[in-house]
């Protein structure tokens, strides 16, 4: 106000205001893009946020409200196998701030011995158990909870349900959890999001990122001794029993086949020997070791060895080819199948 009266001042045009508004309007994209987007939801269009140091803000808050959730299905890094001993492990992945889950299903007064780590890093866990039965909704047992990189033990099922573990990632990478269990276990497998595990019958376990697609095809109930020595120990025998000499009291008589039909006998028995070797790398038979599968090689090389001398006929080769099969064997029994001869 002046000494002659009030100051009258002219309202912004309406071009101004069009104009100011489109700057706020600008302003607050750009806030939104370079900032928020970053740091609210790990959105990152222009980079500006990974620069700032924004963006990781935002993927974590993310990872850690989805961390809790399941996945859909199994995971790239998922696999199911047996062990030597008849145990089941099951190898996860945990991504960046994410939980997962892997039950064993039990009946009540089963016991089971119990192993698992991680690749060295500590993760949020808990032991717990749900009963088939619940009581009330959500009803469920804690057993152990914590944070650790391994854990080990033995338990006892107080109800028929699932017992298993919860893991929680805490960190920004990647972290493999193993576990391997052993004893009255009917399976052993992650959940999923459905809330079906990899492997809901036990006799169909199943290794990878292909796990739900591997259900129901195979069946491994055979113990690993028994295929050993009943389905593996027989085919070699055929093909032994037709090498070397056998002495009696008329004289020396020659084992290895007479004639073409005889050594196309032999050669079936090897080529049988070497496709047999595919039923040791089954999902729920394979054993999750660089070791089992040059073993499961090695045989079957030897046995293919064998194949192609029986077209040659040549004795001496045919017999030394059918020992090394035998060293080939043994190799294998005395880490995996002790006691098969």
């Amino acid at each position: 106000m002046t000494a002659t009266g009030p100051e009258i001042v002219a309202p912004p045009t309406l071009r101004r205001l069009n104009t100011a508004v489109l700057i706020a309007t600008v302003a607050a994209a750009a806030i939104t893009v370079a900032a928020v987007l970053p740091a609210e939801y790990g959105v990152d269009p222009t980079g500006i946020g990974r620069v700032l140091g924004l963006t990781p803000m935002g993927e974590r808050r993310i990872a850690q409200a989805n961390g809790g959730k399941a996945p859909a299905g199994p995971v790239a890094g998922d696999a199911i196998t047996t062990t030597p001993d008849g145990g089941r492990r099951v190898r996860i992945v945990l991504g960046p701030y994410a939980g997962r889950e892997v039950k064993a299903v039990m009946k009540a007064g089963a016991g089971m011995t119990y192993r698992w780590s991680t690749d060295g890093v500590a993760v949020e866990f808990e032991f717990h158990g749900e009963p088939d039965t619940p009581t009330t909704p959500g009803d469920y047992s804690s057993y152990e909870k914590g944070t650790k990189a391994s854990a080990q033990g033995s338990f006892k099922a107080g109800f028929a349900g699932h017992h298993g573990w919860f893991w929680k990632n805490p960190t920004a990478k990647p972290v493999v959890v193993t576990a391997t269990v052993k004893g009255g276990v009917e399976s052993f497998a992650p959940i999923y999001a459905k809330g079906v595990a990899a492997a809901a019958d036990a006799a169909t376990p199943v290794a990878g990122a292909a796990a739900s697609a591997n259900a129901g095809r195979y069946n491994t109930d055979l113990p690993l001794k028994t295929v050993m020595s009943a389905v593996f120990g027989h085919a070699a025998q055929e093909i032994w029993k037709r090498q070397g000499y056998m002495s009696d009291a008329t004289g020396l008589h020659s084992l290895f086949p007479k004639d073409a039909e005889e050594w196309k006998l032999a050669e079936n028995d090897a080529l049988s020997l070497a496709e047999m070797t595919n039923i040791l790398l089954l999902p729920g038979r394979r054993v999750d070791e660089k070791a089992w599968i040059d073993s499961v090689a090695g045989v079957r090389r030897s046995a293919l060895t064998l194949a192609a001398l029986t077209r040659k006929q040549n004795k001496d080769a045919y017999l030394e080819a059918g020992l090394k099969l035998n060293d080939a064997c043994n190799a294998c029994h005395v880490q995996y199948a002790p006691g098969v001869e």
